[in-house]
C-alpha cells in the first residue's frame, strides 16, 4: 500500500495575512494554493512525501510551494545569494 494520506490544514487569505503580519509560525513547511484562494498546508516535513501527495491527490494541478518565516533582520528572508562570479563588474 502506498502511503499518500497526509493531514492538511486549510488557511484562509485573512488568516494567512495575520500569520505574515505577526510573524507567526506556519502550520507546515509545504503548501499549495487552491482555486478559492485558500492555502492548503501539508502536514509533513519531507518534500518527497509532499510531492507524492500532490501527484496522487492533486495530479500536479497546483504547484507545491515552501513557506518561509521571516527570521532575518528585515521584512524579507534571504533565500539565496549570487556567486562572486555573478557579481563581478566589468569595466
Amino acid at each position: 500500500m502506498i502511503e499518500h494520506d497526509l493531514g492538511t490544514v486549510t488557511v484562509s487569505q485573512e488568516n494567512y495575512d495575520y500569520i505574515i503580519d505577526f510573524n507567526l509560525k506556519f502550520p507546515s513547511k509545504y503548501f499549495y494554493r487552491n482555486g478559492l484562494g485558500d492555502y492548503i498546508f501539508l502536514q509533513t516535513g519531507d518534500r518527497a512525501k509532499a510531492e507524492k501527495y500532490m501527484k496522487y491527490h492533486i495530479n500536479n494541478f497546483y504547484s507545491l510551494r515552501v513557506a518561509y518565516n521571516g527570521n532575518g533582520s528585515g521584512d524579507y528572508t534571504a533565500k539565496g545569494t549570487a556567486t562572486r562570479k555573478g557579481q563581478k563588474k566589468y569595466n
